[in-house]
């Protein structure tokens, strides 16, 4: 950040400038586009033909923790999230707002 100091007829001021080399008008924003990626294919599929399964509410907390706590930043990217935890796999769409809807459970072998 440029600050600037400098005499003045009644003392010493001090002067902020904003941040050094950024453009009259533009804001600090998130590090990260709040646009969706165009490009994406998966990005145009309709995911409301897929069902919501019914958990209990225990299993659905622990889920929803695992899904929200580990997955990679590459997983949390993608639009449909597969993750085997505990006895069974779990497919999950992301919301891409921190929550996830679960459309399948299968028991692992």
């Amino acid at each position: 950040m440029s600050t600037l100091y400098y005499e003045t007829q009644r003392g010493s001021t001090l002067c902020h400038h904003g941040i050094k080399g950024q453009k009259w008008g533009v804001q600090n924003g998130p590090p990260y586009p709040l646009q969706e990626n165009k490009n994406n294919a998966t990005m145009n599929m309709n995911y409301d033909r897929f069902s919501t399964i019914r958990l209990s509410k225990k299993e659905c907390g622990h889920v929803m923790h695992e899904l929200q706590t580990n997955i990679s930043r590459i997983q949390r990217a993608n639009d449909i999230i597969h993750k085997c935890i505990g006895d069974y796999s779990y497919t999950a769409i992301n919301n891409h707002d921190g929550t996830f809807r679960i459309v399948s459970r299968r028991r692992i072998k």
